[in-house]
């Protein structure tokens, strides 16, 4: 079975494959991620992104105290 990737950048992966236009498309279209590679990047980041709005919540609440 062939792996599905997230969409990268420049028609490549999230994980950095090459892919054809056409595979770039589908891939924009959404679908069930199931290359794990790209499934760690992808949690890597919304855990980062989460980081980021714990701390700008955190030094809000610091400047208005």
């Amino acid at each position: 079975m062939k792996k599905k990737h997230h969409p990268g950048s420049n028609q490549k992966t999230l994980c950095g494959h090459e892919a054809t236009k056409q595979e770039y498309l589908q891939m924009l279209k959404g679908h069930p991620v199931t290359c794990i590679t790209c499934r760690k990047l992808i949690k890597a980041e919304e855990e980062k992104e989460a980081l980021v709005i714990e701390e700008t919540n955190n030094l809000t609440n610091q400047q208005h105290a």
